[in-house]
Order: C-alpha cells, then structure tokens, then sequence
C-alpha cells in the first residue's frame, strides 16, 4: 500500500532551503542530486513508513517518525545529512520537517 504524501509548508520551505544551500556550497549537479535525494526518501516513506531506516521517536511527539536521508542514498550524495520527520495517520503520511541533523529535534518539531 502506498500511503497519499501529505508535505506541510513547513517541511516544503525546509526542502527548498536544503536544496538552495546546496547549490550554493556544492554547485547545481550537486543541488540537483541532493533535490533527488529527497524526492526519492519522500516516495520511499510513502511506500513503507515504517520500514527499513525508519525509527519512532514518541518521546519527542506520540507517533513520530524520522528517516535520515542516508537510509535511501545510492552513493549519489557523499555525505547526506537531512532527517526527515513525519506521521502517519489512516491512509496518509505527514512530512512535518526536514531538519539537518545537527538541530535540535525536539525544539523544531
């Protein structure tokens, strides 16, 4: 089952920070990669949330989910290092964030 991919404007503006910092420190290839990158982990999550890469965090928010970036990476992207954060709820998942993992989850989610 594929579950309908819910991306809050949060989580959208996360994204298109993510991309645009690494456009500007990497170049655009590699902003187009990371970009992928993400869009290819969104699609994962949306196929099996709960699976390989996924780890609940309740103790930060009941339900929570996270996957780094890294879990769906082909050797595309070096060094990825965005997590993202998300529920799922009946028939949908919720992208709530994409954070690089050196913030703080608990005060951004």
């Amino acid at each position: 089952m594929t579950y309908a991919l819910r991306i809050t404007a949060t989580a959208a503006k996360d994204i298109a920070q993510a991309v645009t910092r690494s456009r500007a420190d990497f170049g655009k290839e590699a902003a187009r990669r990371y970009e992928s990158l993400i869009t290819e982990t969104l699609i994962n999550i949306a196929s099996a949330p709960h699976g390989a890469g996924s780890h609940t965090v309740s103790a930060i928010r009941r339900g929570l989910l996270i996957r780094h970036l890294a879990s769906s990476n082909r050797s595309r992207v070096k060094h990825p290092r965005h997590i993202v954060a998300y529920l799922v709820e009946n028939d949908a998942v919720h992208i709530l964030r994409v954070l690089h993992e050196s913030m703080d989850l608990p005060r951004h989610l």
